[in-house]
């Protein structure tokens, strides 16, 4: 079982559910720097070799955005 911890750093535990329920020795895997969510904002993949963390990229500055309206018309004109 894979949970983040108060810490905020992924933990696996091992658990065996028979014959009775056993919670083994919680083992830190990682600190994911994940976004402060209302929501899990990690995953796991279903074969547990990987994971998807939601995190905020570092920006030195910002990108410009350049918006071409009725591009089709501009490519008529030639």
């Amino acid at each position: 079982m894979i949970y983040q911890g108060n810490d905020r750093k992924l933990v696996a535990v091992d658990i065996r559910l028979e014959p009775t329920f056993q919670a083994g020795t919680p083992n830190p895997l990682f600190d994911p720097r994940a976004r402060v969510q209302n929501f899990q904002s990690w995953d796991i993949s279903g074969d547990g070799e990987r994971f998807l963390v939601n995190r905020a990229i570092e920006t030195r500055g910002v990108e410009p955005i350049t918006l071409v309206q009725n591009w089709p018309a501009t490519l008529k004109k030639k």
